[in-house]
């Protein structure tokens, strides 16, 4: 049964060729991305959370569920963050986004500055993991985060917002790169969407994944709410109430 679909790529593989080979982007997607999905909805099968958004999935899962289940909604985020092509965008990337150029200062100095960190946390990070941007929810400061692996624990999980994040994983830049992640790092850092970055430190509560893995789902938390339409057989409204809700109306009311 199919649980969550592999998204399309949210750009043009044209957008990211300066950084990302066509090759680089059918693997990593077409066949890195797609077996997460596809061992994520074979561990579903009977399993209690089968129905639950990939969110709370994390939330729950442990060991192989959970590996699969943060790959999926890991690459989903990552492809979203990546997209700009180089360009006089790029020499003031943050124009029009002052809340987010604000926290970035706050937190780390300049944009320049946060290249700098960014780029030296993510070519030391040992193994294969992701580099997180995160804003911490408890002190609303921005953060960098290295996970390793799936990333357990996921930043879901720790009072912290995804914003961004780089796959660094050998996959992510081996064909194109070899082993030199710093060069990959550096395409990566060019090519970042900020408004996708500005998008996610503006909503309320956690980027949604799972619209865009699986549309059809109707999450838990929310109920459709149907207001009926008043017939002019219907004497008031409160009779319109009563007869979809089938409440008793008090005394005061009838006539």
């Amino acid at each position: 049964m199919t649980y969550f679909k592999l998204p399309a790529l949210p750009f043009d593989p044209s957008q990211v060729s300066s950084w990302l080979s066509a090759e680089t982007l059918s693997f990593h997607h077409g066949r890195h991305h797609a077996a997460y999905i596809e061992k994520l909805n074979a561990l579903l099968v009977g399993n209690d959370l089968a129905n639950r958004s990939l969110e709370q999935i994390l939330q729950h899962a442990h060991g192989p569920l959970f590996d699969c289940a943060a790959q999926s909604w890991n690459h989903t985020f990552y492809w979203r963050g990546i997209g700009l092509s180089d360009g006089p965008a790029q020499k003031d990337p943050l124009k029009g986004f002052p809340n987010l150029q604000r926290k970035i200062n706050e937190s780390f100095g300049t944009l320049e500055s946060f290249k700098w960190v960014f780029a030296t946390t993510a070519s030391e990070l040992f193994g294969s993991g992701w580099l997180w941007l995160v804003e911490n929810v408890r002190t609303g400061k921005l953060e960098l985060l290295s996970t390793k692996n799936a990333g357990e624990p996921h930043p879901l999980n720790q009072s912290l917002k995804p914003l961004l994040t780089c796959d660094v994983w050998e996959h992510a830049y081996y064909i194109d790169y070899r082993n030199s992640r710093t060069k990959y790092v550096d395409g990566f850092l060019r090519s970042i969407k900020w408004d996708f970055v500005d998008q996610n430190l503006s909503n309320y509560g956690t980027p949604d994944m799972t619209s865009l893995m699986r549309p059809q789902v109707i999450r838990e938390e929310r109920r459709q709410i149907v207001i009926p339409r008043i017939q002019p057989s219907q004497n008031s409204i409160l009779d319109a109430i009563k007869s979809t809700f089938e409440l008793p109306l008090p005394n005061a009311f009838r006539k």
